[in-house]
């Protein structure tokens, strides 16, 4: 009985090993989450951006971000291009960002998709093309843009 109870015993922390180990791994994985999120800075009395998504050891790929931005902001995000630094996006529903957000809504979403691409080591400026409105213009975009940020 005393045996039965000892391997009992051991496959349970088997289980339960393999099973932190599993969601330890789990944790590591890329998040299909927001990477970058405004926040208030009183300091500048302006907009400013937080990373909220770990650094991991492998970096997204471009896709990868687009498809996080995709999910959290559904503004139809698809790449055109990449020359040199610079990653050449169209957003197919701009509307919302252009006309509806305001001004300091639109220039949140600019500067989360500038942030969030720039995450992959090869995109250093994000040329975006739509649709332009009252609160938000095509153009080049960097982290430089947004310097309140840091």
């Amino acid at each position: 009985m005393k045996n039965i109870y000892l391997s009992f015993c051991m496959i349970l922390f088997i289980e339960l090993f393999g099973g932190m180990i599993a969601y330890g791994e789990e944790n590591k994985s890329k998040s299909h989450t927001s990477l970058w999120s405004s926040v208030w800075d009183e300091k500048v009395n302006d907009v400013a951006f937080k990373k909220v998504g770990a650094t991991l050891e492998t970096p997204y790929t471009i896709q990868e971000l687009v498809d996080i931005l995709n999910t959290t902001l559904f503004l139809g995000i698809e790449v055109v291009s990449q020359k040199t630094e610079t990653l050449k996006i169209r957003i197919n529903k701009s509307e919302d960002m252009t006309q509806h957000m305001g001004s300091s809504g639109a220039r949140t979403c600019l500067g989360i998709i500038t942030f969030t691409l720039t995450e992959n080591l090869r995109v250093k400026k994000v040329d975006m093309d739509f649709d332009f409105g009252s609160h938000a213009s095509p153009g080049v975009y960097s982290r430089a843009d947004f310097v309140q940020a840091f």
